[in-house]
Parts: C-alpha cells; structure tokens; sequence
C-alpha cells in the first residue's frame, strides 16, 4: 500500500519553502531535482526495519534503544537546511562494528536518516592517488580532515542508484601512517628495515544512509 506521511515535518530553510500540513499528505522535495515541493511517499524502508518519517520512540524500540543514552545536537553542517534537523546519537556496538549510530531526526522527531560511524577501525587499505580533493569526511556533522595529506574516499553502493535510498560508505585515511616491515638480512643502517608504504591506516570509516527526499532538500542549499 502506498502511504503518505501525516504532517509535513521536513521543511528547507535555505529555501524558504513553507510546507502545507494535511491529516495525510505532506509536501517535500521529490528524489533527483530541486524543483517544487511535491508530496512523498514514507512506505519505504530508509535502514532495515525502519520506514522514512518514523517517530524516533519507535525506531529505538525497533532498534533495542529504549533505555539508551545518546547525545542530542542540531545539524549545522553547511549544506542542510537551516534550523531543521537533529541527530540522536548512541554508542554501543552495531551491525557492520560500527560503534556509533547517529539518528537524524526532524523538528518533531521522525526519523529522516541514518549515519552508522567507527571512529578506529584499525585497519588499513590500499594507498591510491588522490584525485578528489574531499575535505568532508562526515556529511551529518559536517566533520573535515585536520591535514591536507589525509585521505578521504567517499563510495556510493551501486546497488542503491535510482533507489530512494542511497547508501555512503566513507573512509578517512592517513596514507603516511608507517607499518614496519620484517627486518631482512640485506637491512642496513640506510635502510632500517621500514617498506615503500603501499597501505594507508583508516581512522574512521562510516556508512550514510540518505533518503532521495532529503538529498532534494539538500540540492537547493548547495544551488543543485
């Protein structure tokens, strides 16, 4: 059955776009385009188990957060709406190891997206050139690199394209970390021991998972 959100809950301030309420519409930007507001459909699942616009009481009792602590903060991340989002956020250990799990909920508290974040994952990937130039590792709370020679390597999960969920997965990397190689016999004083660095150590890694509607949200911010 196709539902309808029960209020309007998400409005874009950068826009100054004002959101009609009904007993069972609501009017938000549609998926792909930063054209008028239209009204959306909330029967799909924005993370497993939890639907687009659900009370945030309920996710956590879906996600067993009932007795939880969690910080509340305001998304100031330039990019967002002005004065429209706030993240929950929870520690613990989380499917995937991720150790926090950041909930991005409306001004009455529905649940608009979902940040999943590991912030030492201790491990290392394989060091490629960058040619992005990315300075913001976390979207949700606008978190940028503290050096130019750190890495950052954002992923879009293919499975998720033309989808109303898109799915980020994101990578901090420090290319210089050193890992000592085996010292050899040919090991000298010129040469300590220490190999060509082919991997570079993750310093935090996260996984976004951000509703077509709130990318429609985002475009007109950042003049999409």
């Amino acid at each position: 059955m196709r539902a309808k959100t029960s209020s309007s809950q998400v409005a874009s301030n950068c826009q100054r776009t004002k959101s009609r309420k009904s007993s069972s519409t609501a009017r938000i930007k549609l998926a792909g385009s930063a054209s008028d507001a239209t009204l959306v459909e909330t029967s799909f699942e924005i993370y497993p188990g939890i639907r687009f616009l659900t009370p945030i009481n309920a996710v956590k009792k879906t996600l067993k957060l009932e007795t939880a602590q969690h910080v509340r903060s305001k998304v100031e991340t330039p990019g967002f709406p002005q004065d429209t989002l706030n993240t929950h956020t929870f520690g613990g250990v989380f499917p995937g190891g991720f150790t926090r799990l950041v909930l991005v909920a409306d001004s009455t508290d529905q649940i608009v997206s979902i940040l999943l974040v590991d912030s030492s994952p201790g491990t290392r990937v394989e060091n490629t050139p960058d040619t992005t130039g990315y300075h913001t590792y976390n979207f949700v709370s606008g978190s940028g690199k503290a050096s130019n020679g750190l890495q950052i390597k954002h992923q879009l999960s293919p499975e998720t394209i033309g989808t109303s969920v898109l799915v980020v997965d994101t990578l901090l990397i420090d290319p210089e970390d050193q890992l000592p190689s085996r010292k050899t016999k040919y090991s000298t004083a010129k040469s300590p021991g220490f190999s060509r660095q082919k991997t570079g150590k993750v310093l935090e890694r996260s996984r976004w998972y951000v509703p077509s509607p709130v990318v429609n949200l985002i475009l007109p911010c950042v003049g999409g």
